[in-house]
Parts: C-alpha cells; sequence; structure tokens
C-alpha cells in the first residue's frame, strides 16, 4: 500500500516570481518591502500589533528574554518535553531553566505543576505549544498574574493556531515562531518575536538591529543590553510574505485530514491522541501525534518496533525526540545550571509512548489519509494484546 507524503518545504510557484523581483531591486537586506509585508500579515494572522523577524526562533527567545531583564539570579519554568532551544535561551540569559512535568494528555506543561516550582527567584514561565496541542494559556496566565511573572510563549509548531480566537504568541507578554526548514511556515532558517507591548517591541528590535529600532526616529539602544545583529534577508522574508497567503488554508486542510484520520483510528484500543487545551478554537498540526498504552502492546515491543514496521509499509514516522529535553543528545548544561521536579510522565511518554506523522501526510487527499489508517491498523494488530 503506497502512502504519498510530499516534500518539504512545499514550493508556492508565485514566489518564484516575489524572489525574481526581490533579486533584481537590489535591495537585500533590513526593512524592505517584503519584510513589510511580512509583518503586516503575520500580525494579522496572529491577532498581535507588533511582529519582528529574527534569525530563529532560538534566537527570537533569547531576545525577549533580553528586554524582560531576565538575566543572573532570576529563575523561568520551563516543560521537559519540548526541544532544548526552550531551555538553552534561558540558561544563554544567565538565568536558571526550572523544568517540571508535562501534562499526559496535551503534552504541554503541566499547570499544576508551575505552582509548586515557584520561588522568590522565578520571573517567568515559558509554554510550549508541543506538536498539534496548545498550552493552557488561561490557567498559565492566571498563575503569572497572582505571581507577578512574564509569561513567553514558544511557538514554534503553532503557526496559524487560535485559543479563545487569539493568535499563538498574543496570549502573553510575547511570543517566539520558528522557519527552520520543517516548519509550517519556512524560509529554511528565520524566527519572528511577536506582541502586544510596544516596550517589548522596541527592546527586541533594538536588539535585533544593532541599537536600531523602527520604533523610534533616533538610535536608541537600551541602555544595560548589548544589541547584536539578527536580522532577516529580503529573500526570506519574501519566501514567508508569501506563505501567510496560504497558511490559514493549509492550516484548515490539516485539520480536515487529521481529524478524519483520529476517526478512521478512533476503534485501535492500543493507542490513544494527542489532545489540545480546551481553549483551543483553531489547532495547528505540526505532527499527528498518537501515543502507545503499553498494557495493550505485547511484551518485549517498543515504539522503536512500531515506527520501523510502518517505515518498512511505506509510512514514515517519528521518535517525537524520543527523550525528554535534558536526556536530548545535544544537551550540554552543566547539573548546577539548571534545577530540575519529577519529570516521570515526560520520561514515559516521550521514550515509550510517543510516535508522530510528519505534518506534509495531513496535506494530502482523502485516499492517502486512508491508507495510512490502514497500514497504522495492521502494525498495531500486530503488536496489541
Amino acid at each position: 500500500m503506497k502512502i504519498y507524503i510530499p516534500t518539504w518545504p512545499k514550493i508556492h510557484f508565485k514566489t518564484i516570481f516575489t524572489l525574481i523581483n526581490a533579486y533584481m531591486s537590489k535591495y537585500w537586506s533590513w526593512y524592505g518591502k517584503n519584510e513589510i509585508r511580512l509583518l503586516k500579515n503575520f500580525s494579522k494572522i496572529h491577532t498581535v500589533k507588533y511582529s519582528l523577524t529574527t534569525i530563529s526562533a532560538t534566537s527570537a527567545l533569547e531576545i525577549i528574554l533580553q528586554s524582560l531583564n531576565i538575566g543572573k539570579g532570576c529563575e523561568v519554568i520551563v516543560p521537559a518535553y519540548t526541544w532544548i532551544s526552550t531551555v538553552t535561551a534561558v540558561a544563554r540569559t544567565g538565568a536558571t531553566p526550572v523544568i517540571v512535568d508535562i501534562d499526559p494528555q496535551t503534552l504541554c506543561i503541566s499547570t499544576d505543576k508551575i505552582e509548586e516550582a515557584i520561588t522568590e527567584k522565578t520571573r517567568a514561565i515559558i509554554p510550549v505549544h508541543l506538536f498539534s496541542a496548545m498550552a493552557d494559556m488561561d490557567k498559565i496566565d492566571e498563575i503569572a498574574k497572582k505571581y507577578n511573572l512574564k509569561v513567553v510563549e514558544d511557538c514554534a509548531h503553532a503557526h496559524g493556531a487560535l485559543y479563545n480566537n487569539k493568535g499563538a504568541g498574543s496570549l502573553s507578554d510575547a511570543g517566539a515562531f520558528s522557519f527552520q526548514q520543517s516548519k509550517l511556515m519556512s524560509a529554511g532558517e528565520g524566527g519572528m518575536i511577536v506582541t502586544n507591548n510596544r516596550n517589548i517591541a522596541n527592546i527586541c528590535d533594538s536588539i535585533i538591529h544593532i541599537g536600531w529600532s523602527r520604533f523610534n526616529r533616533i538610535a536608541n539602544p537600551p541602555k544595560d543590553i548589548i544589541c547584536s545583529k539578527y536580522v532577516l534577508s529580503e529573500f526570506q522574508t519574501a519566501i514567508l510574505a508569501d506563505w501567510c497567503d496560504y497558511i490559514e488554508a493549509e492550516t484548515y486542510k490539516r485539520i480536515k485530514n487529521a481529524e478524519l484520520l483520529e476517526s478512521l483510528l478512533s476503534d485501535v484500543p492500543s493507542i490513544r491522541f494527542q489532545k489540545t487545551s480546551i481553549g483551543t478554537t483553531r489547532r495547528s498540526y505540526y505532527y499527528f501525534v498518537f501515543m502507545l498504552n503499553l498494557d495493550k502492546i505485547k511484551e518485549g515491543i517498543s515504539k522503536y518496533n512500531i515506527i520501523d514496521d510502518l517505515k518498512e509499509r511505506g509510512l514514515y514516522s517519528e521518535n517525537g525526540w524520543g527523550v525528554p529535553v535534558y536526556k536530548n543528545e545535544l544537551w550540554n548544561l552543566n547539573i548546577d545550571t539548571y534545577r530540575k521536579f519529577d519529570t516521570s510522565i515526560a520520561e514515559r511518554i516521550s521514550m515509550k509512548e510517543v510516535i508522530c506523522l510528519p505534518h506534509p501526510l495531513l496535506l494530502t487527499n482523502k485516499k492517502n489519509i486512508i491508507n495510512a489508517a490502514n497500514i497504522i491498523k495492521k502494525v498495531l494488530d500486530k503488536y496489541q494484546r
């Protein structure tokens, strides 16, 4: 049974001409017409006042934290299941990452675990909208207000997502998006900072542009921050500006196919599906995630046996990093530079249960989704008790 998964990034043919025009314009640097178009449209999609391009989501997180005056002596609460940049961005400011467990349904940061990790040094929380779920922003914002904390959303997987009809990144002090090769909007590399706070936008823009900010008519770099250069080229912003015309339609197509796939697999007892927080009004799918019910799987069978079998039958799947953040092969933080609470849920789910189907699958047709479901059923039927 053949499964067609499109190559990624997706090619939008009109962008070929947009790139040619950008090349012929000879204006290839900061704040050209394509970047201006991108910032306007990205802000509209994500219901924010200000958007700022930068070189990566990693740099976006670091810049936001700097703008919030977070550094040595501060603590920032982060989830155990995320990419390492969520945590290393905190460490690079000199602050201490505090790692807490995840919610077993959404795989996002557990709101039940946040309060017990708060100390007099805590300054911020970084919820990650992970895979196809949004974190419980109502509860997180409530906790932040109670303890006077900042909230920074990691939206690397959440392009086009809405929570209470508000865009990802607009539900906090600021949000960080990624445009890396695999992301739902891609320019190969790149990132975006979004915020509704003009002061944060001004400081972040100064950090990005060596002290210059488009929000001030004169140079006015922040006094206590050494600014750098994190600008995108006009070519990257041209690709992304055009992609803004497609992201909402692509998001709805992924939703439709994800819902179809879940319905086709709903009677399989050995799996369950990643849920999103109740406030989510439009769900983005960086991965379609299902988790193994280990008590329904034959003894001695790991998720890697299932991933390999799916691949042999023509359906590529991934392990969702396969470990919590502090066990990632790229992790190199010294033990005295971070704190970690009990993260047994994150360990069990990431290492033993999560299987991810890549988002390009969800841009294919109904027949392809049905074929994918049939392959998954056959494989799980082989391995379930």
